[in-house]
């Protein structure tokens, strides 16, 4: 019985969840010339509102991951008409890897920019 006890501890700690993507957020400083520039706090795997005015709509949004404490960032601005949804243009941003809680970043041809820090969320 005193084994069962044991193997039934060590079973529970190998199904113990660790972190998640969910438990992850992003916090970007965002620039993307003529269509957004700011601050955005995203989890890595959301979408989020960053702008809306009276003709369009601004989403970003995280295909992202964290493994061995390694973020893999994948994201995508979609800029949609408000009067037509249908009506978009997409623009990958360009990925990158880094460690959980260092800062990182990439610029293209000062169009488009970002510097990211992914940490444990609160």
């Amino acid at each position: 019985m005193d084994c069962l006890r044991k193997l039934s501890f060590i079973l529970v700690l190998i199904a113990a969840p660790s972190l998640r993507a969910a438990d992850y957020v992003a916090e970007l400083q965002l620039n993307v010339v003529n269509v957004f520039s700011g601050d955005v706090i995203i989890g890595l795997r959301e979408s989020k509102l960053i702008k809306k005015d009276k003709h369009t709509r601004v989403l970003l949004v995280s295909e992202s991951s964290v493994a061995n404490n390694i973020a893999d960032l994948h994201y995508t601005i979609i800029e949609q008409s408000n009067s037509e949804p249908l009506n978009s243009n997409q623009l990958q941003l360009p990925s990158m890897s880094t460690y959980v809680g260092s800062e990182a970043g990439v610029e293209v041809e000062g169009l488009v920019s970002y510097r990211v820090v992914v940490r444990a969320a609160r």
